[in-house]
């Protein structure tokens, strides 16, 4: 079987990163030699950061060791929410000189696997010179193994984890963040905009009425889903950059909605987006979602909106 792989073409990353997707018993050859970084990297935040840079005092050679999808979320038959999907997460790991991504397929057969197999069966096959994990890094069934176990075997460095303030950095404590609404905390700790993707799809046309287009979009993954709110943010087209507000709610005004969505009005943008993919990054929380009395209260607040959005953030 050869390696799965696939290049990738990131918004201000080099693009040089190499993904291999494997299963633990493929039949595969593995670059080895390389630092290899252990962990699920949600968010790739501000403590995962701070584990890659020390990965790079360490060798020449940087790989991430990570799964394709949640073990917790598997193990428990849970939908798989997250800050980050695998892509963003590669897109992230490239653009903070990432040298290997390895991605390995979780499934019922490697949640089985007891720490030693999980050591002996993937680890080993890299014949890593050192690896870097941080403090609450656990492997194999029943989370049995630590880095107390692999010291045993390997040169390892413990990463303590990051705390800014009084907070941890967490990718749990992140997620709690966004979904309060509070952006700019969780931007805090991610050390980037929080960001989601996905493609634009037919709405109502409600905002076409008031002048104020909006692309309704259809995420590519489960992503946290921030309060309902407005929020200032940036949307990227062909990454082009501009300015945007975005709004997640259930339309109280008119047609009301069973559940929220996610709209964005694109500032200065005039096009077709149907059937796009587009970026949104959320940068701070303006005000909940109201029910107005028509649509001319609707319009005036969303040009104020935009207003203070134009004179807090900037194009660079």
């Amino acid at each position: 079987m050869k390696n799965k792989t696939m290049n990738i073409d990131v918004l201000g990353g080099c693009g040089k990163m190499k993904i291999i997707i494997f299963k633990y018993d493929d039949d595969i050859v593995l670059p080895n030699g390389v630092v290899l970084c252990l962990g699920f990297f949600d968010g790739v935040h501000l403590g995962h950061k701070t584990l890659i840079e020390r990965a790079k005092t360490k060798g020449e050679h940087v790989g991430i060791l990570t799964f394709d999808k949640s073990p917790k979320a598997y193990l428990l038959g849970r939908r798989e929410e997250g800050v980050t999907s695998l892509s963003d997460k590669a897109n992230y790991f490239d653009k903070l000189g990432v040298e290997y991504l390895f991605v390995l397929e979780f499934d019922e057969r490697l949640s089985k696997l007891s720490k030693l197999q999980f050591k002996e069966l993937v680890i080993d096959r890299f014949k890593p010179i050192c690896l870097i994990m941080g403090e609450d890094y656990r492997f194999g069934f029943s989370k049995e193994g630590g880095p107390g176990f692999l010291r045993q075997f390997y040169p390892i460095e413990v990463v303590p984890i990051l705390k800014i303030g009084d907070k941890k950095v967490s990718s749990r404590d992140i997620s709690l963040l966004i979904k309060d609404g509070d952006i700019k905390e969780a931007n805090k700790l991610l050390g980037h905009p929080y960001l989601i993707g996905g493609t634009v799809e037919k709405g109502l046309g409600n905002g076409h009425k008031i002048n104020f287009p909006t692309a309704n979009i259809k995420l590519d993954y489960d992503y946290t889903f921030p309060k309902e709110g407005v929020y200032m943010s940036y949307a990227y087209i062909n990454d082009v950059k501009y300015l945007a507000i975005t709004s997640i709610s259930t339309h109280p005004t008119i047609d009301i909605l069973q559940k929220p969505i996610i709209e964005v009005h694109i500032i200065n943008f005039d096009g077709d987006l149907y059937g796009r993919y587009i970026e949104v990054e959320f940068i701070d929380y303006i005000r909940p979602i109201y029910k107005f009395n028509d649509l001319d209260e609707l319009k005036t607040q969303i040009e104020k909106d935009e207003n203070l959005t134009k004179n807090a953030l900037k194009i660079e």
